[in-house]
């Protein structure tokens, strides 16, 4: 018989896995602070969007505009010809296509400007865009005018031939001669062709007046924009080309 010592088992500290696993299986709401955000899928359209996201910085208004104001002018000078080959007599039709080639020519140098963004063809489309406010005014007076006088007696002295045979039809004033000539001739001419004639043409200086008044505030944009763009450089560099 004899007496033994028993010596207390030393404990071994437990391993780095073992000591995961027994925090995994407890219960604690550590790892739930710790998992992952929701997965949220990304927008398509703003994934679309993003090559234009630096559009401010990228893109160039003097050239989107002037590429607007060059059809714009087109369209314009389009109506201006069509009055002046179909409904000649109604309007002053020289100061509509001076107006329309002037936006023409003026557009077309935004365009070289937009893309070249030389201070030279800038300066050109700035002038040429003030010229053009003044020649659409000027042509939306005149449409007025021409509005104004459209179916007078001074209007029908001016051409006493179309008055008389295209528009038989038209009254200025009170006349027992002209009443006369509209019941015989008649009987030659189409009075409702004659009336629709007479309301297309009234019409066309009021069309005409709306549209020298959009010229006028393209030309006002063009004109800002222009001279936005110069103003980006200290010094104008007018000998470069």
């Amino acid at each position: 018989m004899y007496d033994e010592i028993v010596q207390p088992t030393e404990q071994r500290p437990l391993s780095s896995t073992t000591q995961s696993s027994r925090m995994d299986a407890s219960p604690s709401t550590s790892h739930h602070a710790a998992a992952p955000p929701p997965y949220t899928a990304r927008s398509t359209r703003l994934s679309i969007l993003e090559p234009f996201s630096s559009c401010s910085l990228d893109c160039n208004p003097v050239l989107q505009h002037a590429v607007v104001l060059l059809l714009y002018s087109v369209l314009f000078l389009a109506a201006a010809v069509a009055c002046a080959v179909y409904f000649n007599e109604f309007l002053s039709h020289y100061p509509t296509l001076w107006t329309g080639v002037m936006s023409l020519i003026n557009s077309l140098i935004g365009v070289i400007a937009g893309v070249s963004k030389n201070d030279r063809f800038l300066i050109a489309h700035l002038l040429l865009s003030m010229a053009s406010i003044v020649a659409y005014a000027a042509c939306g007076v005149i449409c007025w005018k021409d509005f104004l006088k459209i179916g007078t007696v001074a209007w029908c002295e001016d051409d006493s031939y179309f008055c008389d045979n295209t528009m038989f039809c038209l009254l200025p004033a009170y006349n027992q001669k002209r009443i006369r000539h509209i019941y015989n001739y008649t009987r030659y001419g189409d009075f409702t062709v004659c009336a629709n004639h007479f309301k297309i043409g009234t019409s066309l200086p009021l069309v005409l007046l709306i549209g020298a008044g959009a010229g006028v505030v393209l030309s006002v944009i063009a004109a800002a924009n222009s001279f936005s763009s110069i103003r980006r450089w200290s010094k104008l560099s007018i000998t470069r080309l």
